[in-house]
């Protein structure tokens, strides 16, 4: 949401010219896709989409899309106490660790309705397919 971006910027000490500038690099972005191929007779066919409106989210590939995204999250790694959360450019994980089982699927568990109500305060979304749980145990623990 580029508005709560400008917004979380403006609260960072951003102001005047920087933050119109980044409005402007913003907001009223606009996108199509084209798909270039050649028939048999090697002439060029070009196909594009309509041209869409972006409203949300950071141009790929941007130098300030990974700097933005912290700056969007900055209160991100407060808020699962206990746990240690480590951002990287536009990534996150989540270290929980506990003596048991039952311990970790609590703490799991509300680290990630913390998580969920965040990302939802924020219009953004969790990507299942991006999203991995693993456990590591010593050779003596006995995990199911």
């Amino acid at each position: 949401n580029h508005q709560m971006l400008l917004s979380i910027l403006y609260d960072l000490g951003i102001r005047k010219n920087i933050l119109n500038w980044l409005e402007s690099y913003l907001c009223n972005r606009k996108q199509y896709v084209e798909i270039v191929s050649y028939n048999k007779s090697k002439i060029k066919i070009s196909h594009q989409s309509k041209i869409r409106s972006v409203k949300y989210g950071v141009p790929q590939g941007s130098i300030l899309g990974p700097l933005l995204f912290i700056c969007y999250v900055r209160g991100l790694p407060t808020l699962t106490t206990g746990n240690q959360l480590c951002l990287y450019a536009d990534d996150a994980t989540l270290k929980i660790s506990g003596s048991s089982v039952k311990e970790l699927e609590s703490s799991s568990s509300t680290s990630l309705n913390l998580l969920k109500q965040y990302f939802n305060d924020r219009q953004l979304l969790l990507n299942p397919d991006k999203t991995n749980f693993v456990v590591f145990k010593t050779r003596q623990t006995q995990v199911s």
